[in-house]
């Protein structure tokens, strides 16, 4: 199944989930990572929150440093204030 655009988020605790410890669970949260990236036939929209409602910082997946230079970074965190 593959679909027009897919929006992940993609705050650390969430993707990978925060039990995915041990490196065959790491694996598997890649491969899922991996997976739903591919459904987007025409654009992918990667995101995180910088905070939970209760005002928790969060931080961004691990995932996302290991795409590298393939993607574009915008960093909307000043213009939120």
């Amino acid at each position: 199944m593959s679909l027009g655009s897919i929006h992940l988020g993609l705050t650390e605790g969430s993707v990978p989930y925060v039990n995915s410890q041990e490196p065959e669970e790491m694996e598997r949260e890649a491969a899922l990572f991996y997976v739903a990236m591919t459904r987007a036939k025409e654009l992918l929209y990667l995101s995180y929150s910088c905070k939970t409602p209760n005002d928790k910082k969060t931080y961004p997946s691990r995932f996302i440093s290991d795409l590298g230079d393939s993607i574009d970074c915008l960093d909307f965190s000043a213009s939120a204030n």
